[in-house]
Parts: C-alpha cells; structure tokens; sequence
C-alpha cells in the first residue's frame, strides 16, 4: 500500500464522509419534494463515487467494493428503479457507517470489518425493482427531437419526473463571448435555478462564430414565460417549449 496515496485518501475521506452523513440525513427528511431529492440522491452518487476511486487508489480493496455496491443502489435510485423508501435509506445510513469504519480502521492499521452482509443487502435493494419502474423514459413530443437525442438516461428520467410533478419543459438557447462564458453561464444557471430546475446543459460552438460559445439548456419550471422571459432577458438568452 502507498503510503502516499493512503495519507490523501484518509484526509479526503474525512470530508466526504462528513457530507455523506449530512446529504443521507437531508435525503431523508426531503425525499418527498421531487427536485431536492433528485438533488441530494445526484449529490450523493457523486461522492460514493469519489470515495471509491480513492479508495481504488490507495489499495483499499474493501471498502472500495462497498463503495461500487452503495453507488450501484444510488445509480438505481437515480434512475427510478428503486425508491428513496426508509429500507433504502437505512441501507444508504448503514453503508455510509461502515465506509467511516473502513477509514478508521485503515487510519489505526486495523483490519477491514466484514461487510458481506451488507455487501448482499445493497445488491437486493438495487435490483428489487419498483412497481411503476420503467427502463427509458419517453420524451417524445417535450423536446425537439435533436435536443431529446443527446439526453442521458438520467436526465430524461429527471425531466418526466419533473413535469409529472406539474413542471413544463422548456430549451433555453444562449451564446456568449469566449473571454467571459463561463460567469455569464453561471449567472443564468443561478437565475434560472431560482424558479425552477436545470435538467441539462448542451454546450458547442458555432463554425460561422467561433469567438462564441452557445448552449442549449433543458429546462423545467412551473413559471410562466413571462417571468422566464424576464429572467433571461438580461442574458440575451431564447426560451421555446418543447
């Protein structure tokens, strides 16, 4: 083992595991609101598999098996084949507690504790489909079929949970100068944020105006287009329902 790669594993771990703790803990008071759930369960994917592949890295065999098998279960949640229901997200608390205990016990030169049982529920849960699960979602006829196309699975999935739950889908198209793209990007996503969701983000540029950056954003909100309208004028930005 490395003992390099093991000391940034340790100290990044502590940092990952802290917001572990506190997303799983949001997660669960907030599964019922359809955006902060999508959020937090897109949150914590990400971090299950930060740790992994450090964990990966630092020759921690165990405890980055059990990190595969927790972002096998979130992967699963994200993309509505398994429901964010107290059985999951005691697993979810459960496997966040045992990754603490792999670190603590690579920290002092202990040990992995087994994890084969947990290892097993993990792996039940991420395959005990929901009833309503479906493989794809179909998009068809809220998007132009261009911008429908080049959507991940998860993000249709996080579109048509978005409009079922009253949303309208929405492309925003904007450009902007190459010297400053990136914080006038962020400033529209943040605006854009306030009222509603930013499903994805299709960014290119223009062979005609290579100066410039364009994106194309799937968009949800339950606001009108007036208020959108404002929002993005500022921005010299173009709004059209799907």
């Amino acid at each position: 083992m490395d003992d390099r790669l093991l000391s940034e594993f340790l100290s990044e771990a502590e940092d990952l595991l802290e917001e572990l703790y506190a997303d799983v803990a949001r997660l669960r008071a907030r599964r019922s609101e359809g955006r902060a759930r999508r959020e937090l369960v897109g949150r914590l994917f990400r971090h299950v598999h930060t740790f992994k592949g450090t964990a990966s890295a630092a020759g921690l065999d165990a405890a980055g098996a059990l990190a595969h098998e927790f972002e096998t279960l979130l992967d699963a949640v994200r993309l509505g084949r398994a429901a964010a229901d107290d059985a999951v997200l005691d697993a979810f608390e459960d496997a966040t507690a045992a990754l603490a205990e792999s670190v603590g016990a690579s920290a002092s030169g202990e040990g992995a504790a087994e994890t084969g049982a947990l290892v097993a529920r993990l792996r039940v849960l991420a395959h005990a489909r929901t009833p309503n699960a479906m493989d794809d979602e179909d998009v068809t006829g809220l998007l132009p079929a261009d911008v429908a196309w080049e959507l991940t699975a998860y993000e249709r999935r996080r579109l048509c949970e978005a409009v079922r739950e009253g949303a309208r889908a929405y492309v925003v198209r904007a450009d902007f100068d190459l010297a400053d793209f990136d914080e006038q990007f962020r400033r529209m996503s943040e605006a854009l944020d306030s009222v509603g969701e930013v499903v994805a983000t299709q960014p290119g540029v223009e062979p005609s105006a290579p100066e410039r950056v364009t994106f194309r954003i799937v968009y949800a909100s339950s606001a009108g287009r007036e208020r959108l309208s404002e929002i993005l004028k500022p921005f010299g930005a173009r709004l059209s329902e799907g």
